[in-house]
């Protein structure tokens, strides 16, 4: 298949968004997930040059003159019509080849512009005017041409649900909010994960600064509540509750109270 307009090529890999989304996904202590689905996405944006300017009254001649001019690049999405200076960016880079060939290997789709070349300068006049704080006649829209941004969609699951991200297949950013929540982890698996912590060099005074810290935002605001959200969910204010416990184990010993 060709595409009837040119591509951004790929530079962030099929197995770096994998591993990027991996790391999301145990960072919120789920260790048992699977990717229900992987595809690309080929997604329709224009891009264009604009000038803003702002005209006020000379005066001296008693006519209007441009007083204030802003230039720049911008692009805007052809299926919501939101503007994104980011990518307009990438598009002055001179070293970025476009394709016309979507990477073979992978599901993909081409997504169709609901938003057509007829319509598109009025479109991105009205957004750039509200941008910028200005009326539609002063704003010029020039070298107007489509080129399709592939995108990433991975569907990832686990035990709460299934979980889409997607994700720029040019820089790697994620395009849209994904909240996966926390799993609550059982307190053998936290005391598992502290003992090996504590193993490593500096590990003790670390935490030991950390659980004060900790303390002192929970008891500042609310007692049971804030402490046992923080026990369940902070790495650091686990790690030093329970390097507390065990000083007061090794005391309570020493003293033979145990």
């Amino acid at each position: 298949m060709i595409l009837n307009r040119p591509s951004f090529p790929i530079s962030f890999t099929f197995e770096s968004c994998t591993s990027l989304i991996e790391k999301i996904v145990k960072d919120h202590y789920w260790t048992d997930f699977s990717f229900a689905s992987i595809k690309l996405k080929y997604v329709p944006y224009w891009f264009f040059n604009y000038d803003i300017f702002v005209e006020s009254l000379h005066s001296e001649r008693k006519e209007k003159i441009v007083s204030d001019h802003k230039f720049g690049s911008i692009s805007l999405n052809a299926l919501d019509g939101s503007l994104n200076e980011e990518l307009a960016l990438v598009i002055k880079d001179s070293k970025v080849e476009r394709i016309r060939e979507p990477v073979q290997g992978y599901e993909f789709e081409v997504s169709r512009p609901l938003i057509l070349e007829n319509k598109v300068e009025d479109i991105a006049r009205i957004r750039l005017a509200k941008k910028f704080g200005v009326g539609l006649q002063n704003v010029v829209i020039s070298g107007l041409r489509m080129i399709y941004v592939p995108e990433w969609i991975l569907t990832v699951t686990v035990a709460e649900g299934n979980y889409q991200f997607n994700i720029s297949a040019i820089n790697g950013s994620i395009l849209n909010e994904v909240e996966v929540p926390f799993r609550e982890r059982g307190w053998i698996e936290v005391s598992k994960e502290t003992i090996s912590e504590l193993k490593r060099p500096g590990a003790w005074i670390e935490y030991s600064k950390g659980v004060l810290s900790s303390a002192e935002n929970v008891f500042g605001f609310d007692l049971f509540f804030g402490f046992f959200r923080k026990l369940a969910y902070n790495r650091n204010f686990q790690l030093g509750f329970l390097f507390v416990l065990l000083i007061v184990v090794v005391l309570a010993h020493l003293y033979g109270l145990i």
